[in-house]
């Protein structure tokens, strides 16, 4: 059965959740940021066992990132933030996306003592995980712990094989490192979809209109960044899906101090002020540089327009 309004994920935090929340269930247990291809597998098998045993679908996942708490002072930058990732997640057929706050003290919670608690809220029939998930105090708990614990909590046990692309597990980690290091075509790949920044439309210097290729300057917030450049993107907005030509950096050309995300969207000439804007990253074409005057930047900046515009066609006929 599909519990809820049809297409329409519920999302609670499950320390808030009662006992016998739900009477039956199947479950994945994951960070899954970046829903990348592994963790498409890992759902879409939940997905497969629930909907054969007629069950409602939940996605446990945490926040803040677990090593942030375990490994006090590391900062893992997010691929994309909380509501992107959920948003995601329903677009994947999830009935339930419950949020576990990653604290130390649910670090030090044992692993019996989580499913436990798991097993009370939502009564699972599948406990689906990835074959490198580990849960409880010091990563105490595997798939083979799961299972053993699944006999006598009533539920059955699925670890799901590593997915490969290249010939090397698809992870997170690996896809942050090509995400840093700006090689977005073969992140794309991993993630089954373009890295994407999402944010407001905020006022910016106004230059690039004087340049004659006005630009939309994004605020985002904190969360992992591609490397300084200038990359071939599409930009999302109010239902409209047109390419764009993406520079982020510091604009060395007029000594701008501060960082900045400005988005030059072709085949547009509305005002974009006050929405959300969703930029795909689709390739970097080259890092910043600071040109002697305006008018060798606006000579750039027109063959940027072009490779960006014959890679976005080619990566069309690729989709096909």
């Amino acid at each position: 059965m599909n519990v809820g309004p049809p297409f329409i994920m519920q999302t609670h935090d499950f320390d808030s959740l009662p006992r016998g929340f739900l009477a039956g269930s199947a479950v994945t247990i994951g960070n899954f940021d970046g829903v990348h291809l592994g963790h498409r597998r890992i759902i879409g098998r939940t997905l497969e066992r629930g909907r054969l045993l007629d069950l409602p679908v939940g996605v446990l996942t945490f926040d803040p990132h677990p090593r942030e708490v375990v490994l006090r002072g590391q900062v893992v930058p997010a691929i994309m933030s909380f509501t992107e990732r959920a948003r995601l997640i329903e677009k994947l057929g999830v009935d339930y996306l419950f949020k576990i706050h990653f604290t130390p003290e649910f670090a030090a919670q044992r692993a019996e003592t989580f499913v436990e608690a798991l097993t009370a809220r939502l009564n699972p029939r599948v406990v689906v995980i990835g074959h490198d998930f580990r849960f409880g105090q010091g990563r105490e708990g595997s798939g083979e712990l799961l299972a053993g614990l699944g006999v006598r909590l009533g539920f059955a046990a699925e670890t799901v094989p590593v997915v490969e692309v290249g010939g090397k597990p698809v992870s997170s980690t690996r896809i942050r490192g090509l995400i840093q290091a700006g090689e977005m075509g073969r992140a794309r790949r991993l993630l089954g979809a373009p890295f994407s920044l999402t944010g407001e439309i905020v006022p910016g210097h106004g230059r690039g209109r004087g340049l004659g290729f006005a630009t939309a300057n994004l605020k985002v917030e904190s969360r992992l960044m591609p490397p300084d450049g200038v990359y071939v993107a599409r930009a999302r907005f109010e239902g409209q899906d047109r390419p764009a030509v993406v520079n982020i950096g510091f604009n060395p050309t007029f000594g701008d101090s501060t960082r900045s995300i400005e988005a030059h969207v072709l085949d547009f000439d509305g005002d974009l002020y006050t929405h959300t804007l969703t930029l795909d990253l689709y390739e970097r074409l080259r890092g910043e540089i600071k040109f002697n005057n305006p008018e060798e930047l606006k000579a750039q900046i027109g063959r940027d327009i072009a490779a960006a515009r014959r890679i976005l066609a080619e990566a069309n006929v690729e989709a096909e």
